[in-house]
């Protein structure tokens, strides 16, 4: 795993890869993370999980209906992660979303065979 990290470090799917690794969370859970489910400033960091990309007419949406009730859930995010979150979050011209438009493409285009958004 470490030598993972440190090839993908300041890469686009490094937070991607970080959040799969550390939460545990489905590809369309992360891809639908926004900062309003991130709770990094409370005694025990954690995502709740409340939306999921899926697609519809070969388009992106983001959806508050999730795969299974048992999908939404609070999960519990280790200090490695709430790390690597502060430091994306600092970031300047964040949005709303944990990952940049840059970040997703890379990710859809390299992993699920989407070339040709």
């Amino acid at each position: 795993m470490k030598l993972l990290l440190d090839t993908v470090r300041g890469l686009p799917p490094y937070t991607f890869i970080m959040i799969a690794l550390y939460s545990g969370l489905r590809r369309e859970e992360i891809l639908g993370l926004q900062w309003d489910c991130v709770f990094l400033d409370v005694p025990y960091a954690v995502h709740s999980v409340r939306r999921a990309w899926r697609s519809e007419h070969n388009r992106p949406v983001i959806s508050t209906t999730l795969k299974t009730k048992a999908a939404r859930r609070d999960i519990p995010i280790p200090k490695c992660l709430t790390d690597c979150l502060r430091e994306v979050k600092e970031k300047p011209n964040r949005n709303m979303w944990l990952l940049t438009e840059m970040e997703i493409l890379f990710h859809l285009r390299s992993f699920s065979g989407y070339g040709n958004m």
